[in-house]
């Protein structure tokens, strides 16, 4: 994975965070501690270079404080971005954290617009909280954020070019 990431492909680094969180989450004391530090360096690398689901990692990193400083406003900052590119995870937890105003002002007409572009990619929660955010809002408010939830359009920080990710499919030879 080192190697993947050290050669133009972010998503290497996102594993290499993957494997270090693991090793975090199943030890105790200074290792552990160590081996999230890493796992956050690696997220951070795989996020600054566009990978919505370390975007995500890594905001959940900042807000429980595992392996960097809790930073709600910079979490807030990585949910946002890894939402803009259509992660429902990322959609549904900025829904909540914007109805509730976790990391800044309440803005539940903004809450209720992620949560129901996260409900409408099957993000399981999403339809309960979004029901209760709906009852606090007027119609209009509710008009508004639906509105703006159909306007939404992801967009990738990163151009996709499968061509060049993934192995071609070999053919099994003839007797094999």
């Amino acid at each position: 994975f080192r190697h993947v990431a050290d050669n133009g492909y972010p998503e290497g680094a996102l594993a290499l965070g993957d494997l270090l969180a693991a090793t975090a989450m199943a030890g105790r004391g200074d290792p552990a501690r160590d081996a999230a530090a890493k796992a956050v360096g690696w997220y951070t690398s795989a996020a600054n270079a566009g990978v919505a689901l370390a975007q995500f990692k890594l905001a959940n990193a900042l807000f429980s404080g595992a392996g960097a400083e809790r930073d709600l406003p910079k979490a807030e900052q990585w949910y946002m971005r890894a939402a803009q590119q259509g992660l429902a995870d990322a959609q549904y937890v900025l829904g909540v954290w914007k109805s509730g105003g976790v990391a800044g002002p309440k803005d539940p007409v903004d809450g209720y617009r992620w949560l129901l572009l996260a409900e409408r990619q099957g993000e399981s929660n999403a339809a309960k909280v979004r029901q209760r955010v709906r009852d606090s809002l007027s119609p209009e408010d509710r008009r508004a954020a639906e509105m703006a939830a159909d306007a939404f359009r992801a967009k990738a920080e990163r151009p996709r070019n499968p061509a060049a990710e993934e192995a071609p499919l070999l053919r099994p030879m003839k007797g094999s």
